[in-house]
């Protein structure tokens, strides 16, 4: 016999129904292990690469600062040396002015005022003007100086064109450069001079070119092979 149930009942019977099903949509609508994981493989390699994508591009930021600045104190230097800097507050307006590189001291220029125009930085003269230290630079520095035609070659160390120091001069009213290899004496080159900077693990250079005419540019190492 078949028994017909209550309202009470039959209500409950359609809330159990209904709760059942919401409870089936919730455990449909969850994500299983296998999907947790690959979600989270996921975030992990995007991360990485945006990490390693930062590092490179904060790399090629510090390294082009560290050649505009090479080129901004040979530019200095010949503004002073073909305008009208005198020496150190004094009525003195003869003489030259240079920037002096060496490999001896990678992380660092000077800008010095040839007071007695023997073309040579003389130290014991107090003939620095400024001296560029390569500050917070994360060991980024000067890694090959090279002088002359390079002949289709990369400028580096050891090879045919490259110098361990080089003077830059200026003197009024040329804007020509005068190119000095050495830290004393040496003959007058027609250059051009190449001043190669990079990073430590040497994966990203940039070489500053001083022309005879007194023009300055920076190129990638993709450009001529200077680095």
């Amino acid at each position: 016999m078949y028994v017909i149930p209550s309202m009470q009942t039959h209500s409950t019977f359609l809330k159990n129904t209904k709760r059942y099903k919401n409870l089936k949509k919730i455990k449909q609508a969850g994500f299983t292990i296998a999907e947790l994981i690959i979600v989270i493989a996921i975030f992990t390699i995007i991360t990485t690469v945006a990490l390693l994508d930062q590092n490179r591009l904060n790399s090629g930021v510090l390294m082009t600062n560290l050649a505009y600045e090479t080129a901004l104190s040979v530019r200095e230097a010949q503004v002073y040396g073909v305008g009208v800097r005198n020496f150190g507050g004094t009525e003195v307006f003869s003489g030259q002015f240079g920037t002096y590189f060496t490999i001896n001291s990678p992380d660092r220029i000077i800008l010095f005022n040839d007071k007695n125009e023997n073309t040579v930085y003389d130290s014991d003269l107090d003939e620095a003007q400024y001296q560029y230290v390569f500050t917070e630079q994360r060991g980024n520095k000067i890694k090959a100086i090279c002088l002359g035609a390079l002949n289709g070659s990369p400028c580096s160390r050891g090879s045919s064109a490259s110098v361990d120091s080089l003077r830059i001069l200026f003197k009024r009213p040329n804007l020509e450069a005068k190119f000095y290899a050495g830290d004393t004496g040496g003959a007058l080159s027609i250059g051009p001079a190449y001043v190669v900077v990079d990073n430590v693990d040497g994966t990203n250079c940039r070489a500053v070119i001083i022309e005879p005419t007194g023009q300055i540019r920076i190129e990638k190492a993709s450009d001529n092979g200077a680095c």
